[in-house]
């Protein structure tokens, strides 16, 4: 019982310091400000500048620069004084030369073995001794066979084994290749055999009928009269008649008419009937006209009602009294927001002009609210000739993420939320 309760009691510390780890890391994020600064220079074609943000003393440090002149646009983040991009290039390299060095070491292996294998095909291919030298140099061969033999014996094996496994491996893709080969070409023969019947039956499905049943039947001459289904398709491809009294009265008399004339159309054969159906067309189409234009009419004031109403029912979020006193509310937050954000220190000058005096002017209201701050180290000339911009800043400034929360905590605790959050989706449903 007292092991377990030990056990208890370390896993309890254990946790106790986690959590206390967690603690002060929040503690430090919340309430160690981040600090910031930035440079610029921009004076004809030159322009550089720098910019670093750093957290807990300078253990944690961003930095980003442009210098057209030298390196370019340089980053770098360091943790403790230790560059993070270095130590990643390093571990690059080191992975780079160790992958050559083994690249090198397979190449040399794969050499050997290749040497290997000539020596065993030349000694194959070597002719046998002579008669004559059997009696007189039966010591020295004999020697010479032993000291190859304990030599040679490692290379000679290993070379047999990487031959066989070659051949082994040819063998393999030969044959599937073959049976790729027939598998393809019994594929190709099904296909080929079940293709004109799957074409008849899609043909049939999709007409109805067999292409010789069509041209037998317009061979007898039953085919339906081209004037009649002319006029009969052009009543079928009407518009859809619109909700209306008037409309529906319009749409009875005009097929009143059309079927007198399509039963007159019938009777008629030769020229005459021809010019009875372009007039039948012509006429068709003139009656059709007014329907055309009233559903057209019908969209467009559809259209702009629906606009009216959503211009309406905006108009009735934005002008409520909880809807604006929410806005005041978060753009005094924001204000205050952006009072913490702003740098602290500003100095430097600017010298701008857009060829335009107006909008020179315009800028320049712009940042008229900031110049009570920064009117002391900071000066702005205008220029409202000349299209020109260049100047020399330096700032600095720092953010507390405490204060931060504490602003989105006060917008999302606002009492109005909700309510803004519900008329905005009533909002969306307008049509």
């Amino acid at each position: 019982m007292s092991i377990f309760l030990t056990i208890l009691k370390v896993i309890g510390i254990i946790l106790l310091i986690i959590l206390l780890i967690i603690l002060a890391v929040l503690l430090l994020l919340l309430f160690v400000p981040f600090r910031y600064s930035a440079g610029g220079r921009k004076e004809g074609d030159v322009l550089e500048f720098s910019g670093k943000v750093t957290w807990l003393l300078h253990a944690v440090t961003v930095q980003i620069g442009f210098e057209p002149g030298g390196a370019g646009l340089t980053k770098d983040l360091r943790i403790f004084g230790i560059s993070l991009f270095k130590l990643r290039d390093k571990l690059k390299s080191r992975k780079k030369s160790a992958g050559n060095a083994e690249s090198s070491i397979e190449g040399s292996a794969e050499k050997k073995i290749g040497d290997a294998v000539a020596v065993q095909d030349a000694g194959e291919a070597s002719p046998a001794p002579g008669p004559g030298k059997e009696e007189g140099g039966e010591a020295n061969s004999s020697a010479e066979t032993s000291s190859a033999g304990k030599s040679e014996d490692i290379p000679q094996d290993a070379g047999v084994e990487a031959a066989a496994k070659r051949q082994d491996a040819g063998d393999e893709a030969a044959a599937k290749h073959q049976d790729a080969g027939e598998e393809a070409a019994a594929k190709h023969q099904d296909a080929g055999g079940e293709a004109p019947d799957l074409e008849r039956r899609d043909a049939e499905d999709s007409f109805g009928e067999s292409p010789e049943s069509v041209k037998t039947k317009t061979s007898d001459g039953n085919a339906p009269d081209a004037s009649v289904s002319a006029g009969e398709g052009s009543l079928t491809d009407r518009p859809a008649p619109v909700t209306s009294r008037i409309k529906a009265v319009y749409n009875k008399l005009t097929n009143i008419v059309f079927s007198a004339l399509s039963n007159i159309a019938k009777r008629l054969n030769g020229i005459v009937g021809k010019l009875f159906d372009l007039a039948l067309k012509i006429f068709i189409k003139i009656c059709l006209l007014p329907l055309t234009i009233v559903e057209k009419l019908d969209k467009i004031f559809r259209k702009i009602g629906g606009i009216c109403r959503k211009i309406g029912a905006f108009a009735d979020f934005f002008f409520d009294e909880k809807v604006q006193s929410f806005l005041s509310e978060i753009m005094g937050l924001v204000k205050k927001l952006l009072g913490h954000v702003l740098p602290k220190k500003l100095k430097g000058y600017v010298r701008f002009g857009l060829d335009d005096p107006g909008r020179t002017g315009r800028v320049l209201a712009a940042v008229a609210p900031f110049y009570p701050k920064y009117g002391k180290t900071f000066s702005v000339q205008p220029d409202f000739e000349d299209l020109v911009f260049e100047g020399n800043a330096e700032l600095k400034g720092r953010v507390y993420l405490f204060y931060v929360a504490y602003i989105g905590l006060r917008a999302i605790l606002n009492r109005n939320l909700k309510y803004v959050i519900r008329q905005f989706k009533k909002l969306k449903e307008v049509r």
